[in-house]
């Protein structure tokens, strides 16, 4: 019964409220239509105006898709409260303030019950603020004022636009519980985080994971002391690199691969070195980057030059300019 009262609530405050959803993005983009090509597109420029955006993550979205999700909906809008759909029953299986606090002048709300996040379905937005597969950027914000896509991009991206998203990622901290896990890691300074994305989900989509020999040819350019942090998956991703760099190499102590807590201390401790090795393509590293302040020096293992299926360019897009 309670439930059903949350749930007709809930219809009642959708239906009554004037507010948007990231289904409403109020952006002009330019849609790629091949190298150098651009075709501009100008959806429907709607504010929420009562300071109130609901965003809701793609439930099968991984940890690095959502919060570049939400910090895109955040920097665009700016919102004095966020309502957050965040389902966490699937790949993600733990709440967003399991894993994360939000530092800064933003209330939140966060729905996980699945019915309650199918009342809240719309129609599914055309660009990367329901996935999250990128980050926004205004082309005005480029030196030269020529758009190109800062995913995955890391030191290459101009310094102008990684100052501006650097606070929106500063707002999150990790939870008490991840914090205490991060504790647990002592790192030398010389460390370097090395990320390996072994997930199954890629031998579907692309042409399956990088080999370990990708990122060994990298590590093996490291001075012989050098100790590397290692994010992987699963036991079975970590072996090859025990049986190479032996006691050099790092991961979080008695370490759960099947845990969401363990893996946003990977995540956060990613972005803490000076240097890191990250997957080729992963927005999991990408976020942690982000988490750490964009100051890690990366280098990428690995190619997109042989995955079988690549997001199509036309999803890249960028805005002419961010309100004021």
């Amino acid at each position: 019964m309670k439930k059903l009262v949350n749930i007709l609530s809930l219809i009642f405050f959708l239906s009554s409220a004037n507010m948007v959803f990231a289904a409403d993005w109020p952006i002009k983009y330019r849609l790629l239509q091949k190298p150098g090509t651009y075709r501009e597109v100008t959806p429907k420029p709607d504010i929420a105006k009562n300071g109130i955006v609901h965003v809701r993550v793609w439930y099968g979205a991984g940890l690095g898709n959502r919060l570049k999700c939400i910090v895109s909906n955040l920097r665009y809008y700016k919102p004095k409260h966020l309502n957050l759909y965040w389902q966490d029953t699937d790949w993600v299986s733990a709440r967003f303030f399991d894993l994360f606090k939000l530092e800064g002048p933003l209330s939140v709300t966060e729905y996980n019950d699945i019915e309650v996040i199918r009342l809240a379905s719309y129609p599914e937005p055309l660009g990367p603020y329901n996935s999250g597969t990128s980050l926004i950027v205004a082309e005005n914000e480029f030196p030269d004022k020529k758009f190109r896509p800062i995913d995955g991009e890391y030191n290459n991206i101009p310094s102008e636009i990684i100052q501006k998203y650097r606070p929106w990622f500063n707002m999150f901290k990790p939870s008490d519980k991840v914090q205490a896990r991060i504790n647990e890691v002592k790192l030398p300074k010389n460390a370097v985080a090395v990320q390996v994305r072994n997930a199954p989900d890629w031998q579907n989509y692309f042409s399956g994971n990088e080999p370990s020999e990708v990122f060994f040819e990298l590590m093996d350019k490291y001075p012989k002391e050098t100790v590397f942090y290692l994010s992987a998956m699963s036991k079975e991703a970590a072996e090859p690199f025990y049986q190479r760099y032996g006691n050099r190499v790092i991961e979080l102590p008695n370490k759960d691969y099947h845990s969401m807590i363990d893996a946003t201390a990977d995540m956060f401790i990613l972005g803490s070195t000076n240097e890191a090795i990250y997957s080729v393509g992963s927005t999991f590293s990408e976020v942690g980057w982000w988490l750490g302040g964009a100051k890690a020096k990366v280098s990428v293992a690995g190619s997109k030059d042989h995955w079988k299926y690549l997001v199509e360019p036309s999803k890249q897009r960028v805005l002419k300019d961010f309100p004021k």
